[in-house]
């Protein structure tokens, strides 16, 4: 049986999805942080062993800070003695802009070795209820249980119950929320629900399917949102900010060409037209006076 994921950010209070920036962040421009975020793809997306470069907050001592940083997810930390000739990656990414020089924090967190051999099923169009009504986003298998993934506002605060029902299976319940992290001021929108029944988990899934990272060369690819569903739309950003409510601004989004996704829908898969689960659905947002349906990542989501 795989090992537990260790959530290292544990149980979170029901706070809203602001990302508390820091006061020398404030300070960077949109366009500037736009520019960190490219550069650092360009110059390390390639090295080996790096799985995806995203938004998100610096953590010291394995404690998340209120400072946005450039995080460098890979398959394996390794210490400076076995880097060989490979350069470690810097603590800040140093980006001139507007006749100044900006210097955005950078972090690297290790992909969870579980979620490298995962067994990854999409939900199948199946509905979940908890502090909010969602559709299921994906299942992991266990070994004899699963984990089942959820949208964070939908989930609520750790420890809130879940329930589960798809278009054959009444609803049943799941169990309770062991993290979220869509809490603390973090913007990644996804829950998990662990040591749920294969039988269960598998009725509410579909047949396992690969997991792909989206790039900047994949702007404009179509996109499929549900798993049931017939609505497209084309990739418009890869890294977008996006607006939810009053206070809400979550960063490092898939940002769709059109709105594709209704009420209901938080947590839905995404998939590309080969079939491969690139994101789950956050909501709906206004951007230049458009209305667009915003992703988060599978890639991040399952590292929950």
């Amino acid at each position: 049986m795989p090992p537990r994921r260790n959530h290292r950010n544990g149980p979170r209070s029901a706070a809203a999805a602001l990302i508390a920036v820091d006061a020398r962040d404030a300070a960077i421009p949109p366009e500037a942080l736009a520019a960190a975020h490219e550069r650092a793809r360009r110059q390390w997306k390639r090295r080996r062993g790096v799985v995806e470069i995203h938004w998100g907050l610096k953590r010291v001592g394995g404690r998340t800070t209120p400072r946005r940083a450039l995080v460098v997810t890979v398959e394996q930390k390794l210490p400076r003695e076995q880097l060989g000739l490979r350069r470690p990656f810097p603590h800040e990414l140093a980006v001139p802009w507007g006749g100044r020089t900006y210097y955005v924090p950078v972090d690297v967190d290790e992909l969870d070795q579980a979620e490298k051999h995962a067994d990854v099923r999409p939900g199948k169009g199946s509905r979940v209820r908890a502090h909010l009504r969602g559709t299921l986003s994906a299942v992991i298998v266990r070994g004899n249980t699963a984990d089942v993934y959820l949208s964070g506002h939908v989930a609520g605060s750790a420890g809130a119950k879940v329930w589960a029902s798809s278009q054959n299976n009444p609803e049943c319940f799941l169990g309770r929320v062991a993290a979220n992290r869509f809490r603390n001021n973090e913007e990644v929108d996804c829950a998990v629900v662990e040591g749920v029944a294969l039988a269960v988990a598998k009725r509410l899934s579909k047949q396992p399917t690969a997991v792909r990272p989206l790039t900047m060369d994949d702007i404009g690819i179509p996109i499929r949102v549900g798993a049931t569903s017939s609505h497209w739309s084309a990739v418009h950003d890869i890294n977008a900010p996006a607006q939810f409510g009053a206070g809400g601004l979550m960063i490092g989004l898939i940002r769709l060409e059109h709105r594709v996704s209704e009420r209901g829908d938080s947590g839905a898969p995404a998939f590309d037209a080969g079939g491969q689960l690139v994101g789950f659905v956050v909501g709906a947002s206004t951007h230049n006076r458009r209305s667009h349906t915003y992703l988060l990542t599978a890639t991040r989501g399952l590292n929950v």
